[in-house]
């Protein structure tokens, strides 16, 4: 069980956990970006904050960055997740920790039609 009061500093951490809500370190969240198309997913949103000592993650709400809203082809999510990691690279720092919103490259598992699969 992933832990919301930690700063996860590895990425596979949330690969292993699935498409959990845990703040990312921004190492962590640029290996995800490179790797999740691999790991069959898109990145459809990044939140950016501050980690605080206190153990809570602040979110800036002008620091939303929103991607592919899928279904997409392994190479289109690729090209997204480039772009999440353009992103992060463009503001950490100042930005700490970030959370990010994934979705399988086939669609989000609630908006997609029973037997589709």
């Amino acid at each position: 069980m992933y832990d919301r009061r930690h700063l996860y500093d590895s990425p596979d951490d949330y690969f292993a956990f699935g498409d959990s809500v845990m703040v990312l370190s921004p190492s962590a969240a640029l290996i995800i970006c490179e790797q999740a198309a691999t790991n069959g997913r898109v990145i459809a949103r990044i939140e950016g904050g501050y980690w605080q000592e206190s153990n809570r993650f602040q979110p800036r709400i002008d620091m939303i960055w929103d991607g592919a809203d899928p279904p997409v082809s392994a190479d289109a999510a690729h090209a997204n997740n480039l772009l999440a990691a353009g992103f992060i690279q463009a503001h950490a720092p100042p930005l700490s920790a970030f959370v990010f919103t994934s979705s399988p490259l086939t669609g989000w598992p609630q908006r997609v039609p029973s037997g589709a699969l």
